[in-house]
């Protein structure tokens, strides 16, 4: 059975065998943190959830990072990035790509490492600027006991310039016993999509699942010219990983099903402009007051806390504010500088981000 196969869509009936697909957001609907951001040299960022931007080592590198609604049929975003100052050369260890992490509890269905190990299907729905080969890097990170690290490398064509295109990988299941991946709350696959990338991290792709080493992380990543042509564009959509040696038509997801995924591993309380978040209560000099509030959905892991924008209070000492965090819910307290009614709340864009991700 091949490695890898490219097919077109047209055509195909298949039934709708819903909760297939293992990637969250595949469809570029939720953006929390924002539908674009302009990329400084060496950055690794999200706009899109769940996916993240490397600009790796690069010393010139920028450009746009955005969630915009030029995408084929079916769908109404894709993630895209649009090169700004290009790279003069990728040389060394610098790499461009677009990386996702998925939950290691959420692939036991995969059984890889064992002789019963699942063959994966992977599509999605490609365009850029460049008709180019790129790399396609699927890397499982587990090292606990006698596992190692492992990864296989297939790459996909953009045929012609400027068009949407649907891409299809198969890839064998990892049937090698040190292939496994632990139960638990940590990374089980990275999936990255190579955009440029230099020596010291491709060249040496493995074409089945194979021991890591650096020349395998993009090893099948061509220096492609989207990182080093100012204005040249490369974006995504429509991403499914699924069980089998067939892709089957994507698996749409309501909204609020999509933004409470993504909301286990980030969500961000901002008020927009109605006072949200506020506590409210009698004070007296010296008690420490607060309020604690229940995240949208349980947390991946307790997560890292940052406070957005400018607040507003009475008889609270603004800079003793504290925000902890577990995987159920926040609390806010302040010391209380007086006596009488104390309150504080986040003015327009301010509030808190909590940040679970792999």
């Amino acid at each position: 059975m091949p490695l890898s196969k490219i097919q077109g869509i047209e055509g195909q009936v298949t039934p709708n065998l819903g909760r297939r697909n293992l990637i969250i957001n595949g469809a570029m609907q939720v953006a929390q943190r924002g539908t674009s951001l302009s990329i400084s040299p060496n950055e690794n960022v999200y706009i899109v959830d769940r996916f993240k931007l490397f600009t790796y080592a690069m010393d010139q590198l920028t450009g746009t990072f955005a969630q915009v609604s030029d995408a084929p049929s079916g769908f109404a975003n894709s993630l895209k990035w649009t090169t700004g100052t290009a790279e003069s050369a990728i040389t060394d260890s610098e790499y461009h790509s677009i990386e996702y992490n998925i939950e290691a509890q959420d692939l036991q269905r995969l059984e890889q490492g064992s002789s019963t190990a699942k063959t994966i299907t992977l599509s999605f729905w490609v365009k850029s600027s460049v008709a180019d080969d790129f790399g396609v890097s699927i890397y499982k990170p587990d090292e606990a006991g006698s596992l190692s690290t492992r990864v296989v490398n297939p790459t996909y064509t953009i045929n012609s310039a400027n068009t949407w295109e649907y891409k299809t990988i198969t890839i064998l299941g990892d049937t090698d016993s040190s292939g496994g991946i632990t139960l638990d709350n940590g990374i089980g696959l990275t999936l990255s999509w190579g955009i440029g990338c230099g020596p010291v991290y491709s060249g040496t792709p493995n074409t089945s699942w194979g021991a890591y080493s650096n020349p395998t992380w993009l090893g099948s990543q061509t220096q492609s010219t989207v990182t080093t042509t100012s204005g040249a564009t490369w974006q995504i959509t429509g991403i499914q990983l699924e069980v089998g040696d067939t892709d089957t038509p994507f698996e749409h997801r309501s909204f609020g099903e999509e933004l409470a995924a993504c909301q286990r591993y980030y969500y961000s309380n901002i008020n927009l402009g109605n006072n949200r978040l506020q506590f409210d209560t009698y004070v007296t000099s010296g008690i420490y007051p607060g309020i604690n509030l229940t995240h949208p959905t349980t947390m991946r892991a307790n997560p890292t806390i940052a406070k957005v924008g400018s607040w507003t209070g009475s008889n609270i000492d603004q800079s003793s504010l504290s925000l902890n965090a577990n995987v159920t819910s926040v609390t806010l307290q302040a010391d209380a500088t007086g006596t009488g009614r104390g309150y504080l709340y986040p003015n327009v864009n301010g509030g808190f981000s909590c940040d679970a991700e792999l």
